[in-house]
C-alpha cells in the first residue's frame, strides 16, 4: 500500500475508522502524509447508499474529503491511547476480581457457611 502512495504522488490519505485503522495511520502520518479517519456512524452519505461495497464506500468517502465535508473520528496519540488501554485492562480486572468473589461467596453460601459480619470477607481477618 505505501508504494501506491508514493508511486501516485498522493498527498492526503482517507479511510474509514476500524480497529485495524490505527496502525496503518500512524505509519502513514510519520511519513507525512495527510491523513483523514471517518467516523463510520457520522458518514451518512455512505450510510445510507443503496449499494454497499468497499468501491463505492471508497469513492465516497474521497468525495467527501474533497469537499472538506468528512466527519472526522477521533484517533488519540500513542501516549493517550496507551493510558486508554491500561485503564480498559484494569477496569476489566477489577471485573474479573468482583467476578470471583460474588462466586466464592456463593459457593460459601451454597454451602451453608456465614462469613464475618463485622468485617469483609476479603480482608486479612476475613480471609483467617
Amino acid at each position: 500500500m505505501l508504494s501506491y502512495l508514493v508511486n501516485f504522488n498522493v498527498d492526503r490519505v482517507a479511510m474509514e475508522s476500524s480497529n485495524q485503522v490505527v496502525a496503518l495511520y500512524r505509519q502513514l502520518v510519520k511519513r507525512g502524509y495527510c491523513m483523514f479517519v471517518s467516523h463510520p456512524k457520522k458518514t451518512r452519505y455512505i450510510a445510507e447508499a443503496k449499494i454497499k461495497s468497499d468501491r463505492v464506500d471508497s469513492k465516497a468517502i474521497a468525495k467527501l474529503v474533497r469537499l472538506d465535508a468528512l466527519p472526522l473520528a477521533y484517533i488519540p496519540d500513542e501516549e493517550t491511547a496507551a493510558l486508554r488501554e491500561k485503564v480498559r485492562r484494569r477496569a476489566f480486572l477489577v471485573r474479573e476480581r468482583v467476578k470471583l468473589r460474588v462466586k466464592i461467596k456463593s459457593i460459601l453460601t451454597y454451602e451453608g457457611l456465614k462469613w464475618p459480619s463485622d468485617h469483609g470477607l476479603f480482608t486479612e481477618k476475613g480471609e483467617a
